[in-house]
């Protein structure tokens, strides 16, 4: 496993992490786009919330696990990640609970959505994410919240999305409240 010598080492990698993040960001937006402005976005949208309930529960777990392995290491880079994952995983408590109680409003039933195996998609970049963790570093998990968290939905754009759909605002609680989370946590994430 590879450690960091010294800060201006940290300093690189976060330059370049930042820097392929931009470079990716060029095609994630126009996917991000052609989903909101999706001509079946109403029909699609229910399904998407049961989907990103997979990742949302999965969440905590990860910070739980990059933590403890932080905790292991004997490297610069590990010592500082406890803290902020342990920050950051109390932010998000009780988010999965928030997005069942807006999947409620829109006629599904609980158990049915913590019941359904995970979207293969979902389960595959949560997986990678462990993967990453345990047999390379728990650092990696900064990039996929660096992406993850990147980009959220605005709530003019919610509202939109609201209008599109004619669900009723109980049901975007959650999409809500991480528009504006997501952008604290985007900030937090940033490598120095």
């Amino acid at each position: 496993m590879r450690t960091a010598d010294s800060g201006a080492g940290l300093v690189v990698n976060g330059e370049l992490l930042r820097a392929k993040i931009r470079l990716a960001a060029g095609a994630l937006r126009p996917a991000i786009d052609a989903f909101w402005d999706h001509p079946r976005l109403p029909e699609m949208f229910p399904d998407f919330l049961v989907a990103i309930y997979g990742s949302v529960r999965a969440t905590i777990p990860l910070m739980e696990a990059a933590s403890s392995t932080s905790l292991r290491l004997d490297d610069p880079v590990a010592a500082s990640l406890p803290g902020y994952f342990q920050k950051h995983a109390q932010e998000e408590i009780n988010h999965d609970e928030w997005l069942l109680r807006d999947l409620e409003v829109m006629g599904f039933a609980r158990d049915d959505v913590t019941s359904r195996l995970p979207h293969p998609v979902i389960s595959e970049m949560v997986g990678a994410q462990y993967y990453w963790i345990f047999h390379s570093h728990p650092v990696a998990l900064l990039g996929f919240f660096a992406v993850l968290e990147g980009n959220p939905p605005q709530n003019e754009d919610l509202s939109a999305v609201q209008a599109r759909t004619g669900l009723p605002s109980e049901a975007f609680r959650m999409l809500r409240d991480h528009a504006e989370i997501d952008d604290r946590h985007a900030r937090a994430v940033r490598i120095h």
